[in-house]
This record gives structure tokens, C-alpha cells and sequence, in this order.
């Protein structure tokens, strides 16, 4: 088992400790003040020592339990075996490219659309093999081009070696409105969605 936060796990460990020293404390012996009755009160301590001794024990065990799951607790634990962690389903990203007629303006040496599929390029390149990923061309018609996502970043990285600009001008709500939909119609084993807007519209 490993802890996301490993410096609490550690703090926690430590102040198992403070129950513990708050109770050798208290144990200390004192002078005893003879007085009259003692006698009678000593030996009602006597035969009930057994039993307030088991009593504190299991008192400061429970506190040291309780101070050491707190640690724990705040630390996080990570389950490594798979058969106690579920396994993990990825993230799924979404990319929102325009492919309209306004992402034919020439920025720097390139054009806007270019520059877009060299961003929606980087975007998979840093995903993990459980990510998968969604694609929507925002010219209208938008249109959901992988939907629902996909595993296959390889097919994705050469579908978008055939996409070109049109002249459609540009429909960016609905384009978002059809990622939406794909994210309402996710498994509900994988935890939301990234979309990603690539467009020269802010």
C-alpha cells in the first residue's frame, strides 16, 4: 500500500506517541497524604486494580487507534493489488476542431487550420493508451467524426491528416451541444470528460 500524501501517513505514525506519553504522565507516582480513610479507600483500589488497569489499557489503545486511522485517513492510501483497486478506466478527451471557412486565415506561416491539427496532434501524443478520445468538426453541419471516442489514437492521428478546411462558416454551440451529448452518453465507469475548443473564435 502506498499513501498519496506519505508525509501524513508518517504524522500519523508519530502521534501515536502523544496518547501515549499523555498517559505515562499521568501515571506518575505521587507523594501519598495519609489521612483517615485511606485505608478503607486503598483497599477497594486494591481489589479493583486488575480491572482500572485494562480498563486504561484499552483506553489508550483505543486512542492511539483512533489518532493513527486519522493519519491514515488524511494520507490517502493507494490500493496496488487489483484485486482490492478497481482498475482504471482512463480519461476521455473530446476535441472541438473548426474546420470552417474562418480557419483558412493565415497565421504566421501556416493557417489557423493547420495550427489546430498540430494542437489536436499534441493533445493525443500525451495521452496514455486508456485514454480515449472524441472528435467534432465545428463547420456546419458539425458533425461528430469519432463519436462515441475511441482507444485507436493511431486511427485518430490519421483521420486528421485527411481533414480540410471548407467554406461552411463556423457552428461552435452546436459543435459543443454534440460533445455534450457524447459525454452524457459515456459508460459510467469512466469519470467525465476534457473537452478541448481548437479555434480561432474566443
Amino acid at each position: 500500500m502506498t499513501f498519496l500524501h506519505a508525509g501524513l501517513a508518517a504524522a500519523g505514525l508519530a502521534a501515536v506517541a502523544i496518547p501515549i506519553i499523555i498517559h505515562l504522565i499521568s501515571r506518575r507516582r505521587r507523594r501519598p497524604v495519609e489521612w483517615a480513610a485511606m485505608r478503607f479507600l486503598m483497599e477497594a483500589f486494591r481489589k479493583h486494580r486488575r480491572r482500572l488497569q485494562f480498563e486504561q489499557l484499552l483506553l489508550l489503545a483505543t486512542r492511539c487507534l483512533v489518532v493513527l486511522l486519522l493519519g491514515l485517513a488524511l494520507a490517502r492510501p493507494l490500493l496496488e493489488r487489483a484485486d482490492f483497486a478497481p482498475a482504471a478506466a482512463g480519461r476521455t478527451v473530446f476535441l472541438v476542431l473548426d474546420d470552417s471557412v474562418t480557419s483558412q486565415v493565415r497565421v504566421g506561416d501556416n493557417s489557423a487550420f493547420e495550427q489546430h491539427i498540430d494542437q489536436a496532434r499534441a493533445i493525443v501524443e500525451t495521452l496514455s493508451a486508456e485514454d480515449m478520445v472524441g472528435l467534432v468538426t465545428a463547420s456546419r453541419p458539425a458533425q461528430g467524426r469519432v463519436v462515441p471516442p475511441s482507444s485507436d489514437h493511431g486511427a485518430i492521428g490519421r483521420l486528421l491528416d485527411t481533414l480540410e478546411p471548407n467554406d461552411a462558416p463556423a457552428d461552435l454551440p452546436e459543435a459543443l451541444r454534440v460533445a455534450g451529448r457524447a459525454v452524457d452518453d459515456m459508460p459510467a465507469d469512466r469519470d467525465g470528460a476534457v473537452v478541448y475548443l481548437l479555434s480561432e473564435f474566443r
